[in-house]
Order: structure tokens, then sequence, then C-alpha cells
């Protein structure tokens, strides 16, 4: 992809999310195959086609992985440790960037830190993914938390308050 490898772009991020979608469409294909081979007997070719469908797995998962990394690092090399940007990720990628997060920022004793999430604009429908999945993970760790602070689309949590959740951090 045309830039170097040590510095990728956000575009070579996408490109790779394209690439994982064309592996989806890919692996779907394969397990069709492999289902129609089963059915008419055929166990050699099921059993090639639903090996071709596990490696196209690996294939989304590692492409989907590298994409996820380019993309935090072009939101967030720039920021504090004390703020997180969840811009473009999937849910479950931005899941695990806040947790280990949340885990560096008690580590170094600071008293807040700020995840962006968005308001869902760029999401299907403009209904946001990422805010109600944040704001799950939130009371899971049972974290005190301030919704829409600085601004909208985003929440601080506070380290040093009491804990617990704050019934108003819930989107509605």
């Amino acid at each position: 992809m045309g830039n170097s490898a040590s510095n990728p772009t956000i575009e070579e991020a996408r490109n790779l999310r394209k690439q994982a979608h064309q592996y989806i469409a890919e692996r779907k294909s394969y397990k069709k195959q492999a289902s129609s081979a089963y059915t008419n007997n055929d166990h050699k070719s099921a059993k090639l086609f639903s090996a071709k469908a596990k490696e196209h797995g690996t294939l989304i998962d590692q492409t989907n992985a590298r994409a996820a990394d380019i993309i935090f690092s072009h939101y967030n090399s720039a920021r504090d440790v004390s703020e997180i940007d969840l811009h473009e990720l999937y849910v479950e990628e931005a899941k695990t960037k806040v947790r280990e997060r949340i885990e560096t920022v008690k580590s170094q004793g600071l008293t807040s830190l700020v995840i962006i999430t968005g308001i869902g604009n760029h999401s299907v429908d403009g209904i946001p993914k990422l805010r109600p999945a944040i704001d799950d993970l939130i009371k899971e760790f049972n974290l005190t938390c301030v919704p829409d602070k600085p601004n909208r689309g985003c929440i601080t949590i506070l380290f040093d308050g009491p804990g617990g959740w704050l019934s108003y951090c819930t989107i509605l």
C-alpha cells in the first residue's frame, strides 16, 4: 500500500477494512460450497471448502486487527493518555482499547479519562453503537462518569470519586 510500513495512513486502514469485507464475502462463499459438497456426500470437497472458510476467518481477524491498530494510532498518537478516541473502531475493538486504557490510567494514578465515542453520525442509520457499548463497559467496571463532558460524544470517567454508576450516564 502507498505509505511506508512504519507509518501507515488512515486510508490504508480503510483499505484493510475493505479487504476484510472481501474476505468475509469469500468465507461465506466457501461455507456455502462446503455445505453443498457435504449435502452431496462429497466429504473431501466439503473438508477443503471448510478449511478455506476457516483460513478466511483468520485473514478477517488479522486484517481487521491491523486496521484497528492503524486507526487507533491515527486518532490517538497525539493525545494524552487521559484521553482516548474510538472513532472508526468496531465495538469489540473499542471495548478492548478502553479496558486497556482504564488499566493504564489507573496504574498511573490519573484522576480521569475522557472517552470519545462520537455521537453515531457514521453509524448505520445514525444509530450509535460505540456509546451504548462503552456505557455497558463503564457499568461493568462500576465507574463514576459524567456524560457529554467535555462535549457531546464524550464520556469522562472519574477515578478519584467514590465509584459507582451515575444514573445520568445512560443515554436514553
